[in-house]
């Protein structure tokens, strides 16, 4: 009995002192939220280049870290993307030159590979592109397609670029509190700080904890817009705002599923500045992760509105839907001749081409009416000589 009474003491005393070691690490939300705000916002502009292997085949997801992740790598992987990008968060002003291979689903050509450049400088959306089916890069002998427009809905692969924080150049999720998990029903680009906090105003649960190694810890169940409930885990260096773990597993009798796994290889600058060195995005359910490296990242460099243009190279067809021309780069542009193909290659017409148009078709009209009349004045006068004779 007295046994019993010191064994059940002891065990009281150990979950009191537990339960005060966990209460001691766990940090407020509101804490949280707010401390990872003011990192997030001290990243005015970013400049980096990165290399994104797609779709590598992974046999066992779970035996993969960011430890071993390179022996899961091969170099010579057939499928990536190469870009050099210079971001104004800011003015939400960027460009990017780049190249890729990636897979080709409706040519004769499995693969097709492509260089390109776009840009946008806040008033106007920029791009060239030329590629070819195969894994060989296109070189300037290739056809070379061009745009210059204000119209987001011409300049889909721009937007795109802004709708998820540059997730797919190597920026987003791994970079100052960006989540940008597009298409899974959840959210698709958020800074960290919104998205704790738009869970916290629909009463999801959501739990910080401070770990040993200077990284918070945080976890939520939420529920997504099918009705169906998840739990997300994500570790956050707070005084920089990087994510390097992200997890979201979904639940079925106790059982998990992890649908998503992202972790990223950070170099410490110091405390307060770290950036991206590598990461993995890892789908467990379909054996398949993509690999990004990063050959160089500098936080907050200065930019120019100069910055955010692209040069089109020699022999690049332009649609100008600014000035509504057409034109070659490197021709002498006849700027009459530049809008007449403009308007012929998008089925439009000008204001000169309906008045010449309209000019016309009246001429004709009048001709072929005076023509008639005459016509018919003629056989009269004919008839009534014959009459008289």
């Amino acid at each position: 009995m007295q046994n019993k009474l010191i064994l059940t003491l002891f065990v009281m005393l150990l979950t009191t002192f537990c339960y005060l070691q966990v209460s001691a690490d766990e940090i407020p939300l509101a804490h949280a939220i707010s401390v990872i705000k003011a990192a997030e916002d001290s990243l005015k502009s970013a400049e980096w280049e990165c290399k994104i292997l797609f779709r590598i085949h992974v046999p066992d997801p779970i035996a993969v870290n960011l430890q071993n992740v390179n022996s899961f790598v091969r170099e010579d992987h057939p499928l990536f993307a190469r870009y050099s990008v210079l971001f104004d968060l800011a003015a939400k002003t960027f460009v990017i030159e780049g190249n890729s291979r990636l897979d080709c689903f409706d040519g004769a050509s499995p693969r097709r590979s492509s260089v390109f450049a776009y840009s946008y400088d806040g008033k106007s959306y920029a791009s060239w592109q030329r590629s070819r089916g195969g894994d060989i890069e296109p070189d300037e002998k290739e056809h070379t397609d061009g745009t210059i427009s204000v119209d987001a809905n011409v300049a889909s692969n721009i937007t795109s670029f802004l709708d998820t924080n540059g997730a797919y150049a190597g920026f987003g999720t791994g970079f100052p509190g960006y989540l940008t998990l597009q298409n899974d029903g959840v959210y698709e680009a958020c800074k960290l700080s919104t998205v704790l906090s738009e869970w916290n105003k629909k009463g999801f649960p959501v739990f910080v904890q401070e770990l040993s190694d200077n990284k918070w810890a945080i976890e939520a169940k939420i529920t997504i817009p099918s009705g169906a409930e998840r739990v997300i885990r994500l570790h956050v260096l707070p005084q920089t705002g990087i994510v390097v773990y992200f997890s979201r597993v979904s639940q079925h009798q106790g059982e998990e599923d992890e649908e998503l796994r992202i972790e990223v290889d950070v170099n410490n600058i110091d405390e307060n500045h770290a950036v991206p060195k590598a990461m993995y995005i890892m789908r467990p359910l379909d054996n398949i992760m993509d690999y990004v490296t990063f050959t160089s990242f500098d936080k907050n460099p200065s930019v120019s509105k100069e910055m955010f243009c692209i040069s089109f190279p020699a022999g690049c067809y332009v649609d100008d839907y600014t000035t509504k021309t057409y034109y070659k780069v490197g021709d002498l542009i006849d700027e009459h001749k530049a809008s007449e193909n403009f308007m012929e290659r998008h089925q439009l017409a000008s204001d000169e081409s309906h008045r010449i148009s309209w000019g016309n078709t009246t001429r004709y009209t009048f001709v072929s009416l005076g023509a008639i009349l005459l016509g018919i004045a003629i056989y009269l006068k004919y008839k009534r000589r014959k009459k008289i004779q």
